[in-house]
C-alpha cells in the first residue's frame, strides 16, 4: 500500500489539535480558548477521513484481508490503551462495567478505537457486499446527521433521548466514507481550492460560535463535532493531498500520531504538575504553552521508547504477536 507522507504530516497536525482539547492553557482568556478548541475540533474527522483514505488504499490492493488486518491491529491497541488507563479509571470511579466499556474504554478519550473498528465494518461491507462506492454517500445521512442533531439539540428528536456516546460511536462511518470517496474517485483539489474551502470551515467556526452563544443548548466546550470542524477537516485534507512530501516527517506523522493522541493525557498529568510545582505563580503564563510541551513532551518519550525499547513500543501500539515482536529491533 502506498502511503502519501504528505498526510501522515498532516496527521501530526491533528494530533497537536487532540492535545489542545485536552490540556490546561493557563493565563490565556476564557473567551479565547473556546475559540481555539472549536477550530481544534477538525482532528477527530481528520483522522477518520485519512483512516478511511489509506484504508480504501488498503482495500485495492489486499481485499477483504484489509479489513481483518486492520481490525485485530485496531484492538490490539484498544485493549492495551484500556488496560493502561484501568488503574486511573479505578481511582477515579470512572469504571462503568456496561456498553461503556465497549463504546469508550477505560479513557474517555479512547471512544475513537472502538468507533473507527465500527466504521471500518461499516465501509467494508458496502464496498464488498452492496458493491456500490456511491452508497457510501448515504453514510453521510446515516452516520453524521445523528451527532449534529445531538449536538445542536436538547439531545433529543421528540421522544426519541440521543445518546452522546452512541453518537461518537457511529459517526466514524460517514467521516471514513467521505476518505475512501477521495480515494476511490482520486479527487485532487488544487492547492488554492483546498485552501478555500478551509477559508470556508474557518469563517463558518466564527459564524457556529455566535449561534451556539446565542442559542446553543450545549455548552461550547462540550460541543464534540461541528460543522466548522468538519469542512476545516475537509480542507487540510484535500490539501495534504498536495502539501509538500518529506520521509523522515512522514514517517513520524505514520509511526507517532496515534500514539500521542492515546497517551498524552498521561504526558499531561506529569509535566502539569511539574510546571505547576517548579513555576508557582507563574505556572498560568507557563501553560499558555501546554499545548506545545505536552506535544513535543509526549513525542518525545513515545521516540525514544521506539528507539530505546521497541518491543515497549510495538506493544503500546497493538503488537500483540510474539512471533512478529522477536523481530522488533
Amino acid at each position: 500500500m502506498e502511503r502519501k507522507s504528505s498526510v501522515d504530516i498532516f496527521r501530526l497536525l491533528a494530533a497537536f489539535a487532540v492535545v489542545i482539547l485536552h490540556v490546561n492553557m493557563g493565563d490565556i482568556s476564557y473567551g479565547k480558548v473556546l475559540y481555539i478548541r472549536l477550530l481544534a475540533r477538525f482532528a477527530v474527522p481528520f483522522f477518520f477521513i485519512a483512516s478511511g483514505y489509506f484504508f480504501f488504499l488498503s482495500y485495492e490492493s489486499s481485499g477483504d484481508k484489509a479489513l481483518s488486518k486492520s481490525l485485530v491491529k485496531l484492538f490490539g491497541i484498544y485493549l492495551v490503551s484500556s488496560l493502561i488507563y484501568l488503574p486511573k479509571a479505578i481511582m477515579q470511579n470512572t469504571l462503568r462495567m456496561d456498553e461503556t466499556i465497549v463504546l469508550r474504554g477505560t479513557g474517555t478519550h479512547l471512544w475513537f478505537l472502538p468507533s473507527l473498528m465500527f466504521g471500518l465494518f461499516v465501509v467494508w461491507y458496502v464496498v464488498s457486499y452492496v458493491k456500490s462506492y456511491k452508497m457510501l454517500l448515504l453514510n453521510l445521512l446515516i452516520f453524521i446527521v445523528p451527532v449534529y442533531l445531538y449536538y445542536y439539540s436538547d439531545g433529543s428528536i421528540g421522544k426519541l433521548t440521543i445518546d452522546v456516546d452512541f453518537t461518537r460511536f457511529i459517526t466514524s462511518a460517514g467521516f471514513l466514507s467521505i476518505g475512501m470517496l477521495i480515494a476511490r474517485f482520486k479527487i485532487n483539489c488544487s492547492i488554492l481550492s483546498s485552501l478555500l474551502i478551509l477559508g470556508l470551515g474557518v469563517a463558518t467556526l466564527f459564524v457556529e460560535m455566535s449561534i451556539l452563544k446565542q442559542y446553543g443548548n450545549k455548552h461550547i466546550y462540550d460541543i464534540q463535532f461541528s460543522f466548522s470542524g468538519m469542512i476545516i477537516a475537509l480542507g487540510l485534507f484535500l490539501l495534504s493531498l498536495n502539501a509538500f512530501n518529506n520521509t523522515y516527517l512522514g514517517n513520524i506523522g505514520s509511526e507517532m500520531s496515534l500514539g500521542i493522541y492515546l497517551y498524552h493525557p498521561l504526558i499531561n498529568t506529569v509535566l502539569f504538575n511539574v510546571i505547576v510545582h517548579l513555576s508557582g505563580r507563574y505556572s498560568g503564563i507557563i501553560l499558555m504553552f501546554n499545548p506545545l510541551i505536552c506535544f513535543f513532551g509526549t513525542l518525545f518519550i513515545l521516540m525514544t521508547l521506539k528507539k530505546i525499547y521497541p518491543k515497549l513500543f510495538a506493544v503500546l501500539n497493538g503488537e500483540l504477536n510474539l512471533v512478529k515482536m522477536k523481530k522488533v529491533q
